[in-house]
Formats: structure tokens, sequence, C-alpha cells
């Protein structure tokens, strides 16, 4: 596995020469939201270069929204109903495989 370079929260994730079941086993540690093992259903053979720009924090907003929604219960506000934004429009780490390799996480 080749680590991802971070700037910030932006984080660059470049796996060259990868055949893609290599690279399925590998994204947990990419992704740690991502709980179960990935398996390459893809049927393509060969080595691949490619590289992944994502937001590295792209996945804490859902979570980070819930924490306060409960803290506001607690406290006896009401919950927020408002999407969390992303004002930079980069992606997660499984939003960049589908929209950057054409690949899809199910």
């Amino acid at each position: 596995m080749h680590p991802a370079e971070f700037a910030g929260r932006n984080a660059r994730a470049a796996v060259p020469k990868h055949h893609l079941a290599q690279f399925a086993e590998q994204i947990q540690a990419y992704d740690p939201v991502i709980l179960y093992p990935v398996l390459d259903a893809t049927g393509m053979d060969g080595a691949w270069d490619f590289t992944l720009n994502y937001n590295a924090l792209a996945n804490l907003a859902p979570l980070l929204a819930e924490l306060r929604d409960r803290a506001a219960a607690r406290a006896g506000a009401p919950a927020s109903t408002a999407e969390p934004a992303e004002p930079s429009g980069s992606v997660s780490f499984a939003d960049a495989i589908e929209k950057q390799l054409g690949l899809k996480l199910e």
C-alpha cells in the first residue's frame, strides 16, 4: 500500500502498478469508515496506475452533525434540519473511487 499524501484535509492517494484486486484489499486502510472487506468484482486484468484526490474528513460531517443533534436533544433544543455543507466541493474516498475511477463500492 502506498500512503496517502495530506495537505490539510485534502488527500491524494497515488496508486502505481496495482491490480484492482490488490487495491480492493487495501481500501479499508485508506478509509476507516469502510467497515467491511472489499472484493474486486470488476473482472479487469492488468496493473494500473491511478491517483485519487479526496477529502480525508468528508465522512466526518454526517457524524459531527449527529453528535451535534444528540447534544441539542440533551439540552432540550431542536435538532438541526440543515445538511452539513462541504464548501470545498471535495469528495470522500468512496465518492472519489466512483467519480474518478468509475468504480462503485457496494
